[in-house]
C-alpha cells in the first residue's frame, strides 16, 4: 500500500546500507588530524563522502539502469568494471571490514577476547547469510528497525559531546581539505551508490510503486533524506574528533580514538552504546552489500542467488580475521584507481554527456593515470616521478584531475574535427 512517507523508510534504508564500518571510524580520525582546521577537512569529506554518493544515486536514477550507467563505453567495460568494484565492495574489503569492525570496536571493548575472532566472524556472517537470503525483508529489517537504533545512539553521543563536553583542540594540519576529501573515499559509498540505487528501486517497487516517474521521485527524495542523516552524523563525529583531540595521545589508533570519545562523553554507557551502534550499523551494511553483490553476480554468471550469497559470506568471514588495519591498507590502492574513474562516470551521467568518444577517451585516460599514480605512490615505482612532477596537485592525490580535464578537451576537439570531416565528404 502506497504512503506519502514511504520515501522516508527508503531513505533510512539507503542510509543504513551506506552506513557501516568506515562511516564510524574515519570521521573522528580526520577531525583528530585536522585539529583547529576541522572545517576544511569537513568540507572535503562532505564533498567526497556525501556529495559523490548522492550524485551516484542521482546518476543511476537518470541513467535508468545499471547497464546504462556505462553503456557509452560498451557493455563489456560496464560488466568488467562493475564486477571489479563489486568484488572490492564484496568479499575483499567492505564486507569483511564490517565483521572486523564489529569485533574490534563492539566485542573486544565490552567483553574482551572471550570470543575467538574466527568464531565471531562465523557467527556474524551466518547472521548475514540468513537475513540476506530473504531480500524482500531487507527494507523492514534495515529501514524500520535497526537504523533508528543507530541514529538515536549516535545522536546522544554527538549532542552531548558537542554541547556538554569541554573541548581541547590541537593545532591543525596544513592539507586538511585534501585529507578530508581523500579519506572520503574510504567508506566506499560513491563506488556503491549506483548499486545501492538499484536495491532502493527494487524496494520502492516492492512498496507498490510501478510507475517509473513515481519511482524516480521517491528515490530522489529518499536520497536527500539519507544525505541529511549523513551530514549530521559525519559532521558530528568529525567535529568531536577535532574538539576532543587534546584528550588523546598523538599516535592513537582509529578504533581507540572512537571508543575513547564514547567513553569520554558518555562514560561506561558510551562504550556499550557505541558497541550496539557499531554492531547494528555493520550488520545492516553487511546485509545490504551482500545482497547487492550476490544479485549482480547471480545474474551475470547465471548462478543461484543463494549460492553466491554463501560464497561471499564464507570469503568475508575468512578475510575479516585480518583485522581493520590490514583491510584498510588493502583498500587504499584499490580506491585510488577506481574513485577517479567513478567520479567521471557519475558526473557524465548527471550532466547528460551523450557522446561515446568523450566517455571512452576520458574514462580510459583517467584509468591509466590513476594506475600509474598508484604504482608511483603505493608500490614505489620511482621512475614515474618525473612524469608527475609536471602535473598540478600530484602530491595531494589529484594528479588525475588535470589529465582528465585535458582528455575531455581532446575528445571535444576530436568530435569537432570528425563533424567537419563528415561535412566535407558530404
Amino acid at each position: 500500500m502506497k504512503k506519502k512517507i514511504d520515501f522516508i523508510a527508503v531513505g533510512f534504508t539507503i542510509l543504513a546500507i551506506f552506513f557501516g564500518a568506515g562511516n564510524l571510524i574515519f570521521p573522528p580520525e580526520i577531525g583528530f588530524n585536522a585539529g583547529s582546521n576541522w572545517f576544511l577537512a569537513l568540507l572535503g569529506f562532505f564533498i567526497s563522502g556525501i556529495g559523490l554518493p548522492l550524485l551516484g544515486i542521482l546518476a543511476l536514477n537518470k541513467a535508468g539502469s545499471l547497464e546504462k550507467f556505462g553503456e557509452k563505453i560498451g557493455s563489456k567495460f560496464t560488466n568488467i568494471y562493475t564486477a571489479l568494484i563489486l568484488i572490492c565492495l564484496g568479499p575483499i574489503v567492505a564486507i569483511p571490514r564490517t565483521g572486523a569492525t564489529t569485533y574490534e570496536m563492539g566485542i573486544l571493548p565490552n567483553i574482551g577476547d572471550k570470543i575467538n575472532p574466527l568464531i565471531f566472524s562465523i557467527i556474524f556472517f551466518t547472521i548475514t547469510l540468513i537475513l540476506t537470503l530473504r531480500p524482500s525483508k531487507i527494507v523492514e529489517y534495515v529501514g524500520k528497525i535497526l537504523t533508528p537504533v543507530i541514529l538515536v545512539i549516535l545522536s546522544i553521543l554527538i549532542i552531548k559531546g558537542v554541547f556538554f563536553t569541554e573541548h581541547i583542540f590541537r593545532d591543525g594540519t596544513v592539507n586538511s581539505f585534501t585529507s578530508g576529501f581523500i579519506n572520503g573515499y574510504q567508506p566506499m559509498d560513491a563506488l556503491g551508490a549506483p548499486l545501492v540505487a538499484v536495491i532502493a528501486i527494487n524496494a520502492i517497487i516492492t512498496l507498490g510503486y510501478k510507475n517509473q516517474d513515481e519511482r524516480k521521485s521517491i528515490l530522489n527524495r529518499a536520497s536527500i533524506i539519507s544525505s541529511v542523516g549523513f551530514v549530521f552524523i559525519y559532521g558530528g563525529l568529525l567535529y568531536l574528533g577535532a574538539a576532543l583531540a587534546g584528550y588523546f595521545p598523538e599516535g592513537v589508533s582509529q578504533t581507540e580514538l572512537t571508543i575513547g570519545i564514547s567513553n569520554l562523553v558518555l562514560g561506561k554507557f558510551g562504550q556499550l552504546a557505541l558497541g550496539i551502534a557499531i554492531a547494528a550499523a555493520c550488520i545492516t551494511t553487511s546485509i545490504g552489500l551482500t545482497a547487492m553483490v550476490a544479485e549482480f553476480f547471480s545474474k551475470l554468471l547465471n548462478i543461484k542467488y543463494g549460492v553466491v550469497v554463501s560464497i561471499i559470506c564464507v570469503a568475508s568471514a575468512i578475510i575479516s580475521n585480518a583485522g581493520i588495519g590490514s583491510i584498510i591498507k588493502l583498500a587504499i590502492p584499490i580506491l585510488m584507481i577506481f574513485y577517479p574513474v567513478h567520479i567521471v562516470l557519475i558526473i557524465f551521467n548527471v550532466i547528460g554527456v551523450k557522446d561515446s568518444k568523450t566517455y571512452k577517451i576520458t574514462v580510459y585516460t583517467t584509468l591509466l593515470i590513476s594506475i600509474l599514480d598508484v604504482l608511483r605512490t603505493q608500490f614505489g615505482v620511482t621512475g614515474l616521478n618525473g612524469l608527475f612532477e609536471f602535473l598540478p596537485f600530484s602530491n595531494d592525490g589529484f594528479a588525475w584531475v588535470t589529465v582528465t580535464l585535458l582528455a575531455v578537451t581532446i575528445s571535444i576537439i576530436v568530435n569537432i574535427l570528425d563533424k567537419k570531416e563528415k561535412e566535407t565528404i558530404v
